[in-house]
């Protein structure tokens, strides 16, 4: 006989095993899969005879027919063997996906139940071509099991780790799910894993990199590093030292060197990998294309020969206004060249207000109140003058060119003798310029300078006689050159030092041309910039320049107005683009003896030069003030002096004892400077009436600030 079982969702025959009594058994092994987690369950009139009699004692044959026999909860089945669902290497290789001596690489092994372990189960990983053996570390009781391997030194992988295929093993233990069933270890492999690449070995350096030399803006310098270095999974970084010289930049295994300016830097070249990094180093010399140096030069001596042009013009013409009738005064100002306040018409009277608290006074300057060098006063006339100038120059020199303007402002003060004058001016000085060169490589740029300087002179002669005049300059500045053809426009800068020499003549001839007055007029100069603690093309460059001019002018005088022209004949030697050439110029100068003014407007051009494409235009306008020969206009004092001021008799005047006054006066400062700004003018039956301001400054930082009018009486103003 055999009954029939429910298993799950599956029949299962029990077979007949013996009887007791009344009581027959039947029994069923539990196969494969076989799985009931509610429990075994009979159906109704599951018992057949399968071909058996059975009968009782007394030969009765048995009904089979019973009632059902529900879900035994105490006769659950589970037949079903623990299966690897994955495996999969769940450590964290960090930020670089690398691990190194060490680290920890863990494999987790995943079944499709709740799994015990037992022993020392493991699998086995491969770390490059080596297998490598991950012992049980955690997760019995559950689906997901651990195993770990400590990194060795020597262990590479730069693929990256992986598991093959049926590499878990008991090694001794065990692997059961609750019922018992041994786990089944086959599973798939896991290949090769980027994110767990190992490296213990540290890179070497097996090559060497020559040194470079290179052009500024030029071609960059290139190397491959592949078989530089020896080392897994290495990845190769390099930096400039300085990167205003030159750049430096990797991809793949190939390294490039950019070049910006002339220097030298030092290009370190580094492989890491997990291990550590191995570098090497090789140096960098940046040149400056020697055709662009000789534009550069030849450019800023082209700023130097428009620079000495334009300084010449506006001497020239300064030294023209005061031929040409420019008022001067013999007897202008207030306060003398001598020992206290006399001047030398007399006693110098005043109302004043004073700005330290005092009360308004009427006061005389005696003698010997204080040494005073004064810079006016005796017998002379002062001018004050301001004049600009503007070029445009260009020129081809050799493998390139340049264009560009050139302006100064100068403002001066002079005084006046019978046959001499003589004076200082300062000026500011700009320049810019675009140059572009042509060799090996093409490039350009720009080139700023300014410089401001002073500029002595002196002019002796009369008009109709041989006039001679002399000019020194010394300045300071900067250079700029912004160059385009370098990465970004690279700007470099240089400190500039100017110095130079101009000296002029002028002869009036006895003939007359249309009604003109001639003359023979030249000047001759030289004029030196020089860069200093500049780098790359700016560094010690040296542009000396010279120029000689002689030429013929014709003036035409009517009153004031004063139109006149030139023709001259040009030398240029030195630096730079030299040779001969033919300019023109003319202007107009007009003179107001009334109010002091002097102007000059001269335009010039040079029209031929033999060196080629050089080319020279420009205009300048000179001004000057100067007070007339009776003191109207314009009147300026400035006077250094040590011990009181000049006026400075305050000691006479207040209150105290006299040792207390004389504790005063020699507490008064070292040094310092008396100042006076004024306008005169005249009047017949009262003199002269001058408003004016003062301003007295000393070494110790005090001042005093005086306005008021001063005025003379017409026999002393005649």
């Amino acid at each position: 006989p055999r009954l029939g079982l429910r298993v799950g969702t599956n029949d299962r025959m029990a077979e007949y095993a013996g009887s007791e009594g009344s009581a027959l058994r039947f029994q069923y092994t539990v196969i494969s899969d076989d799985y009931d987690e509610d429990g075994v369950s009979v159906r109704a009139d599951a018992l057949m005879a399968g071909g058996a009699e059975l009968r009782d004692r007394a030969g009765n044959p048995a009904l089979l027919a019973h009632d059902a026999l529900p879900d035994q909860g105490d006769h659950r089945v589970d037949g079903v063997v623990p299966a690897v669902a994955t495996v999969a290497l769940t450590s964290d290789a960090g930020a670089d996906n690398t691990y190194g001596v060490g680290d920890v690489i863990e494999a987790t092994v995943t079944f499709a139940e709740a799994v015990n372990v037992s022993g020392s189960p493991a699998i086995t990983i491969r770390v490059g071509t080596a297998a490598k053996q991950a012992d049980y570390a955690d997760g019995g009781g559950t689906p997901a099991i651990q195993f770990r391997y400590v990194v060795a030194e020597g262990d590479v992988d730069a693929d990256g780790v992986s598991v093959p295929a049926n590499a878990l093993g008991l090694n001794g233990g065990g692997i059961t799910d609750v019922a018992g069933n041994a786990a089944s270890l086959s599973h798939s492999a896991v290949a090769d894993d980027a994110a767990h690449k190992v490296f213990t070995a540290l890179p070497s350096v097996v090559g060497t990199i020559a040194d470079m030399a290179l052009t500024a803006g030029g071609e960059v310098g290139s190397v491959e590093l592949g078989s530089l270095f020896d080392g897994v999974g290495i990845t190769i970084s390099a930096v400039s030292a300085d990167t205003g010289v030159a750049t430096v930049e990797v991809a793949g295994t190939v390294l490039t060197v950019r070049p910006h300016r002339a220097g030298a830097t030092v290009i370190e070249v580094t492989a890491t990998n997990a291990a550590g990094g191995a570098a090497l180093e090789f140096a960098v010399t940046v040149s400056t294309d020697a055709t662009e140096k000789a534009v550069l030069a030849d450019t800023l001596a082209g700023v130097g020969r428009s620079m000495l042009s334009g300084t010449a013009d506006v001497f020239d013409g300064r030294f023209a206004l005061a031929r040409s009738g420019a008022p001067q005064s013999a007897r202008n100002w207030d306060g003398a060249a001598g020992l206290g306040g006399v001047d030398s018409a007399g006693w110098a009277n005043g109302m004043a207000w004073t700005a330290d608290g005092d009360d308004p006074v009427r006061h005389g300057l005696p003698v010997g109140s204080v040494f005073n060098l004064a810079l006016d006063g005796g017998g002379g006339g002062w001018t004050i003058w301001g004049a600009r100038y503007q070029r445009r120059f260009e020129g081809e020199p050799g493998d390139g060119g340049y264009s560009g303007d050139n302006s100064a402002g100068f403002v001066g003060l002079e005084r006046r003798g019978g046959n001499w004058l003589a004076g200082v001016s300062v000026a500011g000085n700009n320049a810019d310029v675009e140059y572009d060169f042509s060799a090996a490589m093409n490039g350009g740029g720009a080139l700023e300078t300014e410089v401001y300087g002073i500029y002595p002179y002196a002019h002796f002669g009369r008009t109709g006689d041989m006039q001679l005049w002399f000019v020194g300059g010394f300045g300071l500045g900067e250079v700029t050159a912004e160059r385009a053809h370098i990465d970004g426009g690279a700007s470099t800068s240089a400190d500039l030092r100017m110095s130079m020499g101009l000296v002029g003549l002028r002869q009036r001839l006895p003939w007359r041309l249309l009604g003109s007055s001639l003359a023979v007029r030249g000047d001759a100069g030289v004029l030196n910039l020089q860069t200093e603690d500049g780098l790359g093309a700016l560094n010690e460059l040296d542009a000396g320049v010279s120029s000689l001019r002689l030429g013929v002018e014709a003036a035409w005088r009517f009153s004031g107005l004063e139109p006149f022209a030139e023709a001259s004949g040009r030398f240029d030697g030195g630096d730079g683009q030299t040779g001969t050439g033919i300019e023109f110029a003319g202007g107009v100068r007009l003179t107001e003896s009334i109010l002091g003014i002097g102007l000059e407007a001269k335009g010039r051009v040079l029209a031929l030069h033999s060196a080629a494409g050089y080319a020279e235009r420009g205009f300048s306008l000179v001004a000057s003030v100067a007070p007339s020969a009776r003191g109207q206009g314009l009147r300026l004092s400035v006077a250094p002096r040590w011990g009181a001021p000049t006026d400075g008799l305050d000691m006479f005047r207040s209150s105290g004892a006299p040792w207390d006054r004389v504790q005063r006066w020699r507490s008064r400062p070292g040094w310092g400077v008396d100042a006076s700004v004024g306008y005169g003018f005249a009047r017949s039956s009262a003199g002269m009436i001058t408003p004016f301001g003062e301003l007295t400054r000393t070494g110790s930082h005090e001042h005093r600030v005086r306005l008021g009018v001063r005025y003379r009486l017409a026999e002393w103003a005649a």
